[in-house]
């Protein structure tokens, strides 16, 4: 009798102690129960602003799409070139580099150089690849060429020229080699010819095209030398 009085005494006992332990922690989370909600409750409000904008995204991008779709099905350059310039006010950023390279690539084609070279000017200055600048960089020279610009294009080229990916070399210097010799300034182009005369040396080519145009202008600045 004396043990199981014993046995009730020490489970009583371990009870209160347990009772004392489990407390404090409830305790301390009914405490912070709101804010545990309202963390909760933010998080959850977090997501679906996300799922929100992400729908919103997805739609307005399908949008796009769907309205460039349409100007590019337009019968005629003209219905394009002004389906294009409407579209580029509201496009979604990710598109408007795109939209800015088919409209200079859609005034060149018209023979519109000055506004060709706008929208060149446009993709470069609003892009930071290299690549996309070069290319945005030779259209503009070559609008500016084409307009009896010489001096600004050569001015453009050799500003690209310095920053441009290897595969632009022979195009940016052939650009230069032409627009100096327009200009009849046969010291630039000689050495432009030079520039890929030196590149295709590395590469183990040999054009004979430029090897022709090197002598041929080593003989008029000898000319005008003498």
């Amino acid at each position: 009798m004396a043990n199981s009085e014993n046995k009730q005494n020490i489970i009583h006992q371990i009870e209160e102690e347990a009772t004392e332990d489990i407390h404090p922690l409830l305790k301390k989370i009914y405490e912070n129960i709101k804010i545990i909600a309202f963390v909760i409750g933010g998080i959850i409000l977090v997501a679906a602003c996300y799922s929100g904008y992400q729908f919103y995204h997805q739609h307005r991008m399908q949008t796009a799409q769907n309205r460039l779709a349409n100007i590019y099905a337009q019968d005629s350059k003209q219905k394009k070139i002004k389906g294009l310039k409407e579209f580029l006010v509201q496009a979604p950023e990710e598109m408007r580099q795109g939209i800015l390279f088919e409209l200079a690539r859609d005034f060149m084609q018209e023979n519109k150089f000055d506004q060709a070279m706008s929208y060149w000017e446009q993709l470069r200055s609003k892009t930071k690849d290299i690549n996309i600048k070069t290319v945005a960089a030779l259209g503009q020279a070559k609008s500016l060429r084409l307009q009896g610009n010489l001096q600004k294009a050569l001015q453009v080229l050799e500003t690209i020229a310095q920053k441009a990916p290897n595969p632009y070399h022979r195009n940016i210097y052939m650009e230069i080699a032409t627009t100096a010799e327009l200009s009849k300034d046969w010291p630039r182009a000689l050495s432009a010819y030079k520039e890929i005369q030196s590149n295709q040396k590395l590469t183990n080519q040999k054009d004979n095209y430029i090897e022709y145009k090197i002598s041929q202008l080593k003989q008029k600045v000898s000319t005008d030398n003498s």
